[in-house]
């Protein structure tokens, strides 16, 4: 595993990865590192390493595979051509394509969802998610649980409930 990726893997916040032009190689691992991606339309994707000789060596298999599917990311990997982001979108490879002249926009309203939530329920449900495909049920049901379990316990809970009640925004402050 290559350090960077992991590292963002790991970053206790959600990140997203805001793709334009080619996303091939490295940057398509890094990509997939990320937990969202978002595309402009016009953005290519794709694994060439294989007209080197070589694999993604850097995770993407592995992350191509769980996003993808076995078939789909063996096309990729195995025959090194390039997918367009409306089939990265419609494999499930990106979260959304946006026309380019939406996706500064659609960047920023991910952005600024991603950045105004409730950080530590974000960092639990973050945590969760990554490792619900490793994990049995019961015991992604387990670990689930023990999350809603502790941010029931949080000041940003008690924020969120009472700015529901207040009808307004909440302001959470990682609590």
């Amino acid at each position: 595993m290559t350090p960077l990726y992991e590292v963002v893997v790991e970053y206790p916040r959600p990140t997203l990865a805001a793709i334009r032009g080619y996303c091939l190689g490295g940057g398509h691992e890094l990509a997939l590192a990320c937990d969202m991606r978002v595309a402009s339309a016009d953005a290519e994707f794709g694994f060439p390493e294989i007209n080197l000789g070589l694999l993604p060596g850097g995770g993407g298999t592995q992350r191509l595979v769980r996003l993808v599917g076995e078939a789909r990311a063996k096309e990729l990997v195995f025959r090194g051509h390039r997918i367009d982001a409306e089939r990265a979108a419609d494999w499930g490879l990106i979260n959304r394509a946006v026309p380019p002249e939406a996706f500064e926009e659609t960047v920023e309203s991910y952005v600024d969802d991603l950045t105004s939530g409730p950080p530590l329920a974000l960092k639990v449900a973050k945590s969760v998610l990554n490792n619900a495909e490793d994990t049995s049920l019961a015991a992604g049901m387990a670990m689930e649980s023990q999350g809603f379990g502790f941010l029931t316990t949080t000041e940003d809970f008690e924020e969120g409930r009472r700015a529901f009640r207040e009808d307004r925004d909440p302001e959470f402050e990682g609590e």
